[in-house]
């Protein structure tokens, strides 16, 4: 709750042009004004946009389209791993994320051959207003495991920018409001051009409930 020295407006006037009808629940908007800043914010959802004595507030279409977003990753499968030896079969998984504070690992793969099957899902949300902020990417690390001494050792990454897939919901998002791709990426490692193997993963992007 706003502090003593804070002054609330329970709500705004409308633009001209617009009513009470068209404007729906983003009528009843409250302004917060604490040593001349402010945030401007609707009372269904979280979201805070900026305000300040010099930018009046207004309803922008912005604040009033804004969603969110599920976004789903299955992590399939690796292919062309290869083997470095012939008497230790090689154990696989793998670990993915957008957060790096919030990791998935897959579970061990321990077919021992150079093809690597997990089907390990995994879903963030997000909001439009976020995504208008920081670029956001997917990062799946395939590792592989000796069988005895159960040493790691990093196979290959593969960093998938998500605006593409984005991009194409925001333009079917009227026909459709799903869109579910699968791609294979090359695993690459640090300061190396040379592919070390593919990784197949499933992207799903939908409306959250």
């Amino acid at each position: 709750s706003p502090s003593p020295s804070a002054t609330t407006l329970e709500s705004i006037p409308l633009p001209q042009g617009s009513n009470k009808q068209e404007a729906g629940p983003y009528y009843r908007l409250g302004i917060t004004l604490q040593q001349g800043k402010g945030c401007l914010w609707d009372d269904k959802s979280p979201h805070h946009i900026p305000w300040s004595p010099s930018h009046p507030a207004t309803l922008s279409p912005s604040l009033i389209q804004m969603k969110k977003l599920s976004v789903e990753f299955c992590i399939i499968s690796a292919r062309g791993l290869g083997r470095r030896s012939s008497l230790l079969k090689p154990q696989w998984f793998s670990v993915g994320w957008v957060d790096p504070s919030s990791k998935y690992c897959t579970k061990i793969d321990a077919s021992g051959n150079s093809n690597a099957s997990w089907g390990t899902k995994f879903s963030v949300s997000v909001d439009e207003h976020d995504l208008a902020q920081q670029q956001m990417e997917l990062t799946v690390e395939v590792y592989r495991r000796e069988p005895i001494f159960l040493r790691e050792h990093l196979q290959g990454a593969a960093v998938v920018q998500m605006k593409e897939y984005l991009d194409k919901f925001a333009q079917n998002e009227e026909h459709s409001e799903v869109i579910e791709e699968t791609d294979s990426f090359q695993l690459r490692r640090k300061k190396s051009d040379k592919a070390h193997g593919f990784v197949d993963i499933s992207i799903r992007i939908c409306l959250k409930d």
